[in-house]
C-alpha cells in the first residue's frame, strides 16, 4: 500500500484537479478542498525539511566553534535534539494526515482501494 499519492513536485492546480463546477464559472466545489490541503502539505513539508537542514548547519558551526567549552557543546547538541523532535512531530503528523485520507477519501492514485468509509464529495 502506498502512502503517498503524489510526487511533491507534481502540485495540481485546481482546473487539474477537476473540482470546479460545471460550466464557464469555473467556481471551486467542495472537492477543491482535498487538492488544496495536498499542495499545502507538500509545501509545508519543504519548508520543514529546509528548516530541519538550516538548524542542523547551525548546530555543527556551534560545535565546531564550542573550542572544547561544555556549555557550548551543550547547545549545540540541544539544538540537534530539538531540531529531530521537530521533524519527527511532522513526520507523525503526516502519517495521521494520510491514514485519515486513506480511511476517509481512499488512496486517490487507485480508486480500487477499500476504505472504511468512503466519502464522496460531488
Amino acid at each position: 500500500m502506498m502512502f503517498f499519492s503524489q510526487a511533491h513536485a507534481q502540485a495540481k492546480t485546481l482546473s487539474e484537479a477537476q473540482c470546479l463546477s460545471e460550466g464557464s464559472t469555473g467556481i471551486p466545489t467542495l472537492r477543491c478542498i482535498e487538492t488544496i490541503v495536498q499542495n499545502l502539505l507538500s509545501f509545508t513539508t519543504y519548508i520543514v525539511f529546509g528548516v530541519f537542514f538550516l538548524l542542523l548547519i547551525r548546530a555543527a558551526f556551534y560545535y565546531l566553534m564550542a573550542g572544547g567549552d561544555d556549555s557550548k557543546v551543550a547547545a549545540a547538541k540541544s539544538t540537534i535534539k530539538y531540531a529531530l523532535f521537530g521533524v519527527l512531530v511532522f513526520a507523525a503528523s503526516y502519517t495521521i494526515l494520510m491514514v485519515v485520507q486513506l480511511l476517509f477519501l481512499g488512496d486517490p492514485a487507485d480508486p480500487a482501494v477499500p476504505s472504511l468509509f468512503r466519502l464522496k464529495l460531488n
